[in-house]
């Protein structure tokens, strides 16, 4: 036997015992779905904090708000991929901020998909004229062919927004940063 072969004797007992449970691993060296491939969110999770903690929050005068979405530690790999968003809503004449909201993201997990899922969650919490920061080129580009111009990705939170959009009082103004 070849040295490749003897130092892998020892599994043949773990194969032997794993074959009944996993035999399409043991058997034919096919990795299991559930050993690589996390369970999708079943439901949305936020926090909040300040201001949105009441049912709407009123804005104007001097608040900006500024929305995020990123990645966590497996953001390359897409079977293990978790998602997550956040804003913040804060006081310019003070620099205080007022309000800070974050959780995770329903269906498939990008990182466009949570920073738009930001921008959705503000729009429905909030009434009044404001300005939004946003760096997700994304989230710009879509929000500025408005809600006639049919989104390819992500339909279910554009229609969200649009219905949210259009629901409030007030105007959201959407900025690019870097």
């Amino acid at each position: 036997l070849g040295e490749e072969v003897r130092s892998t004797q020892e599994l043949c007992a773990h194969a032997l015992e794993g074959s009944g449970v996993n035999p399409g691993f043991w058997l034919r060296g096919l990795t299991p779905k559930q050993w690589t491939f996390s369970p999708d969110p079943q439901q949305v999770q936020s926090q909040v904090w300040g201001l949105f903690t009441q049912p709407k929050v009123q804005v104007g005068n001097h608040l900006l708000v500024a929305t995020d979405g990123s990645g966590g530690e497996h953001g390359r790999d897409a079977r293990l991929r978790r998602v997550g968003w956040g804003l913040v809503l804060l006081d310019t004449a003070n620099v205080h901020p007022l309000g800070i909201a974050y959780g995770t993201v329903s269906g498939l997990q990008t990182v466009p998909r949570a920073e738009l899922f930001a921008l959705v969650y503000l729009a429905s919490q909030t009434d009044g004229d404001v300005e939004v920061l946003v760096d997700s080129s994304y989230v710009v580009k879509g929000f500025s062919k408005g809600s006639k111009f049919p989104q390819s990705k992500n339909k279910d939170l554009w229609g969200s927004l649009w219905k949210a959009v259009e629901g409030r009082a007030g105007i959201l103004t959407v900025t690019k940063v870097r």
